[in-house]
């Protein structure tokens, strides 16, 4: 089910990349102008390149011993957060951007998911996975989990959630939280939905489950982990909980823990 109910925004146009990859200035700066477009900012919002700010999305994970480093590709953030030099102050939606669906990596998403609402937490910003043509994934926190949404060719239902999340979620005067709304119908009004939403629940300690690192380190490389890194990871003795703070929920995959006792360094 839709995360929000939305229609769907047939008028969309595919976006049209550069041969340079997605990463280089000429593919950033047109798919900033596409997302103004498709995903017109709110009053007193705009789309904003990461490449500004490589650190934006910079944190310490509480308890967990690891350091995350590095920014999202576009961000969608307050104007008063990016007067003040200080984007990620003000993150409404991280988007990371992949030239190929092949590439589409959850788990690097959910770290940068992760690092922005711990840097903006009081706007609870969502994740957008996209190669800004017919693959979209959308994820948000929900409470002590991470909740995704695969819009697979359908990309007039993607911007269409997105128009619909930005028109009906509304900010302060200030711009500084999400102003109440009453609640209505439709799958917006469940818990965990788009518009409930929770703050992310950071972790106050360890737990006592045995942590499956199978799968999370299949992904080691796609979080920038490095061979020392990981191998410390699968050394690790005393299980501290990573997914204490966000457990992606991948399909009908299960949850699993990722458990370190050692400080580990993982670039976004």
């Amino acid at each position: 089910m839709a995360p929000l109910t939305a229609a769907e925004v047939h008028e969309t146009e595919p976006f049209s990349w550069h041969p340079q990859g997605e990463a280089d200035p000429i593919n950033r700066k047109a798919a900033v102008q596409y997302l103004n477009r498709m995903v017109p900012p709110p009053a007193g919002q705009e789309w904003y390149d990461g490449a500004a700010r490589r650190n934006m999305l910079n944190c310490d994970l509480p308890m967990a011993g690891i350091n995350l480093r590095g920014s999202c590709d576009i961000a969608l953030c307050t104007s008063a957060a990016v007067r003040n030099n200080m984007p990620e102050t003000g993150l409404r939606i991280v988007v990371e951007l992949k030239k190929d669906e092949v590439n589409f990596n959850s788990y690097q998403l959910a770290a940068e998911l992760l690092a922005a609402n711990q840097q903006s937490p009081f706007l609870k910003p969502i994740g957008v996975m996209t190669d800004l043509m017919d693959a979209w994934r959308l994820m948000w926190a929900a409470e002590d989990s991470m909740n995704l949404y695969y819009c697979m060719g359908r990309r007039a239902e993607a911007i269409g959630i997105l128009r619909a999340f930005l028109e009906q979620e509304l900010l302060t005067p200030d711009s500084g939280r999400i102003m109440h709304q009453q609640d209505k119908g439709g799958p917006e009004a469940e818990v965990g939905g788009l518009l409930k939403r929770r703050r992310l629940r950071l972790a106050s300690g360890t737990r006592e489950d045995v942590a499956n690192l199978d799968d999370l380190l299949d992904f080691g490389g796609g979080l920038g982990l490095s061979d020392v890194d990981i191998h410390q990871l699968r050394c690790a003795t005393q299980p501290v909980s990573l997914w204490q703070l966000a457990s992606p929920r991948l399909g009908a995959a299960p949850q699993n823990s990722w458990n370190t006792g050692a400080a580990a360094e993982a670039e976004v």
